[in-house]
């Protein structure tokens, strides 16, 4: 068999050029690479002044040079969410309900956080679902990377909304109409889990938590978990076993859209502030398998720490946030983190 050894990059030149196995490193080339070194240093020492300059300047959003200022004036509902802090910046696209983070390869949102208020909620219905219908029409996604209708057709799921229909009632019907956009806020969610369990969370922050709090934020999506291979039998025992971790996901239709195993909710919740007082946010974060879920369960049962969510997911949460106190809300009061029956 043909044996490969590695040798230097310049013997291997030297050799293919006929100029022997050894090469000599000039003075001339040395201050070459020299001067090289120092330009590159220059630029970096360049591009750190400027982000910290940026930074002081203008709190610069997450942690890159990202600037939504043009996002803020054209939709002003969604001045709070950039100021705290995007989840992420990939792919990001806004609409008059929610702002969400598009997956071009998973054909899926990686998340998507909008607003509701008690005081919007208590206004009389402005948007009819009735008028809207499930499309991909959407400048954010290249045409080639949006799913369509007719990959939920002949599936197992139906098209799930991350921000609900019903959380737009009270805003505009452009609002509504975008929240039936399939890669910016819909993914494939089993049937029964849609209108039943994920519907009892969705209704649980409109009404619930809405009695208690002013203003709602929520930040949904989907997570892959991982999964460990299971041992085989003659395995079994043996002290250094290495077990081997998984993730993956069932994909439906012609453009590959991909069916998450499980979906997120962390919601935060906040009372009006007073004037020259400081926030207080209680947050809690739940992890639902996209599976048919007994309607009695808990919704205890599924609260998971915020950290996981951010880890499994690759998100943060109000990153940027400034003058405010965050509690688990769970802790703080359990009833507002359980179904009102």
């Amino acid at each position: 068999s043909m044996k490969f050894a590695r040798i230097g990059f310049w013997t291997s030149i030297t050799s293919l050029l006929g100029m022997g196995a050894v090469y000599k490193y000039t003075q001339i080339e040395r201050e070459h690479d020299s001067m090289l070194i120092k330009r590159n240093i220059k630029l970096l020492e360049d591009k750190v002044n400027a982000i910290q300059t940026m930074q002081e300047k203008e709190k610069a959003l997450y942690y890159n040079p990202y600037n939504y200022d043009a996002y803020i004036k054209a939709y002003p509902q969604h001045e709070s969410i950039f100021k705290d802090g995007l989840p992420s910046d990939e792919n990001v696209g806004v609409n008059d309900g929610f702002v969400c983070s598009h997956n071009f390869e998973r054909r899926i949102p990686n998340w998507v956080v909008h607003e509701i208020t008690a005081e919007e909620m208590a206004k009389g219905r402005v948007a009819n679902r009735q008028h809207c219908h499930f499309n991909n029409r959407t400048p954010d996604v290249p045409s080639h990377l949006r799913a369509s209708n007719y990959d939920y057709s002949k599936s197992d799921y139906v098209r799930g909304h991350l921000c609900p229909a019903g959380d737009n009632v009270q805003k505009s019907q452009a609002a509504m109409d975008a929240s039936f956009i399939l890669n910016t806020n819909i993914i494939p969610q089993n049937k029964e889990n849609n209108s039943k369990y994920w519907y009892k969370l969705e209704s649980h922050c409109r009404h619930a938590l809405l009695k208690k709090f002013d203003k709602l934020r929520i930040i949904s999506g989907p997570m892959f978990v991982s999964y460990k291979e299971p041992i085989a039998k003659e395995d079994e025992g043996k002290r250094y076993k290495k077990q081997k971790k998984y993730v993956e996901y069932e994909v439906v239709g012609k453009n590959q859209v991909a069916v998450p195993p499980m979906l997120y909710k962390v919601l935060l919740c906040e009372k009006k502030m007073e004037e020259g007082g400081k926030r207080k946010i209680g947050v809690a974060a739940f992890a639902i398998p996209n599976t048919p879920i007994d309607k009695d369960i808990p919704l205890m049962k599924f609260q998971v720490p915020v950290d996981m969510i951010k880890k499994t997911c690759g998100i943060s949460i109000v990153p940027n946030i400034e003058n405010a106190t965050l509690y688990d809300l769970c802790q703080e009061d359990p009833s507002l983190c359980n179904f009102e029956s």
